[in-house]
């Protein structure tokens, strides 16, 4: 919950103005500088085409991939937030399975290693106010700190 608790510090203090007043993916500056601006960190990287900006939240690692994109990788739609996780002994498919049947938030799976991990896809169409945007964040931070729980982390 540090980031409704950054968002209310932020705008009681006059700092509004320091988050985007819309974040949307065709824009990924806006989605690192809000991130940045609720405390966190938030690092924007681009691999040919492909745009995604990695952060942590709670102490733990995370990217967001934006998706949707036109041939260049631009004019994007989505936010991807994923974790991936390594657990000894590592995350048996029923604890995946129950995850997604009993979890609103938060689709997990194993990958092709077998590592579990988590995303939460957030479409960005017409943008997300600050306050939005700070709410996607608070989910993910729950998400985040409920799965790795769930999954033994």
């Amino acid at each position: 919950m540090k980031a409704i608790l950054a968002l209310a510090a932020v705008t009681a203090l006059g700092g509004e103005a320091a988050l985007a007043n819309e974040i949307f993916a065709a824009e990924p500056k806006t989605v690192v500088t809000t991130i940045q601006a609720l405390g966190y960190r938030a690092t924007l990287a681009r691999e040919g085409t492909s745009t995604r900006v990695d952060s942590a939240i709670a102490g733990l690692n995370y990217v967001i991939d934006f998706y949707g994109c036109d041939d260049a990788g631009a004019a994007c739609q989505f936010l991807e937030f994923t974790a991936r996780f390594t657990v000894d002994p590592p995350a048996k498919p029923d604890t995946i399975a129950l995850w997604n049947r009993d979890n609103l938030f938060g689709t997990a799976y194993l990958d092709d290693e077998g590592l579990a991990n988590i995303s939460y896809t957030v479409t960005t169409v017409g943008g997300l106010t600050a306050a939005n945007f700070t709410d996607v964040l608070a989910r993910w931070e729950v998400t985040l700190d409920n799965f790795s729980k769930a999954i033994g982390y």
